[in-house]
């Protein structure tokens, strides 16, 4: 965000009194956050760049507040998100409340992810369990199996080297044996240790960016696929075995989805492996270790590994 100035302007101009502007998160250029003071009170502004920015702004500050007036958001004893301020048009941006705390891990540090594993599948359970019909309209196209194979042949073609062969045979096992889901819910796309905050044992739920209607199985597996490749990156040997308790807690909170985890696993782990060897920038310099992701990625996609 190189306009500070500008953005504190524009906030005010859409009647937020903001002061104390500053970058708090620069990771994704297309999306900065923003730390500022909003009547005294920290709040956090996320601004989006880029093509529709304005309306994309708005669809996830409408996303928000549908998330807190549900079972999620302000009815939880202990909120599992932020409450949501407003979104401004000239800014293309979206406030909530900042929200105390630290990511519950990081990538190459598994952190809290396995100590507070149950909390982290029980929030998400009650992610999942939100009542699509309060918040469809605020949402992405679902993503269906078909979309999701094709983002993942998008990916594997931008791998370098063998690595991008390796991952297109993956894609192409996945397609060989794809169903779709036997139910869709609200899931977060991105949910890692990295997008809970906790707080004296708290945990909250930030960055719905990638929400979608989809399996509840994408998120599952992407928690489990998230804390294998951070295990190997760490230089320990991952197990999947770690992260099987993170699985009973779900299933114990949401145990209508139960059918649907259990048919989808496999295809979703190695979904998100390949995801995750195109997207992590410190795999991207190690070459060796995104091509033990994608050969993990192949195996589960063969039935080859024990993944329960």
């Amino acid at each position: 965000m190189n306009d500070i100035g500008q953005a504190t302007a524009d906030l005010r101009a859409d009647g937020f009194a903001v002061s104390d502007l500053r970058v708090l998160d620069g990771r994704h250029p297309d999306r900065p956050v923003l730390a500022a003071v909003l009547d005294g009170k920290p709040v956090v502004a996320k601004v989006f760049v880029g093509r529709d920015a304005s309306s994309r702004a708005h669809a996830a500050h409408q996303l928000a507040v549908s998330l807190w007036r549900s079972p999620l958001g302000g009815m939880r004893s202990g909120p599992g998100i932020a409450a949501p301020i407003g979104w401004s048009p000239s800014a293309a941006a979206v406030l909530s409340e900042l929200v105390e705390g630290a990511p519950l891990g990081s990538r190459g540090e598994l952190g809290g992810a396995l100590t507070h594993g149950a909390a982290a599948a029980e929030l998400l359970a009650d992610l999942h369990l939100v009542d699509v019909a309060t918040v469809d309209p605020c949402l992405a196209p679902m993503r269906s199996t078909g979309k999701l194979l094709r983002s993942l042949r998008r990916k594997a073609a931008e791998l370098a080297g063998a690595i991008g062969p390796a991952a297109t045979d993956v894609v192409d096992a996945l397609e060989s044996t794809a169903r779709p889901p036997l139910v869709s819910t609200i899931t977060h796309g991105d949910f890692t240790p990295r997008n809970l905050l906790i707080d004296h044992d708290a945990l909250r739920i930030i960055d719905f960016d990638r929400a979608r209607l989809a399996s509840p199985g994408r998120d599952v597996a992407y928690w489990r696929a998230w804390c294998w490749a951070t295990e190997l990156l760490h230089g320990a040997v991952p197990s999947w075995g770690v992260t099987l308790p993170f699985v009973e807690h779900y299933l114990a909170a949401a145990p209508a989805h139960r059918d649907e985890i259990e048919r989808s696993q496999r295809m979703h782990l190695a979904a998100g492996l390949v995801r995750i060897s195109h997207g992590w920038s410190a795999l991207a310099s190690l070459p060796n270790l995104q091509l033990r992701v994608v050969g993990e990625a192949a195996a589960i996609a063969r039935g080859a590994v024990d993944v329960e």
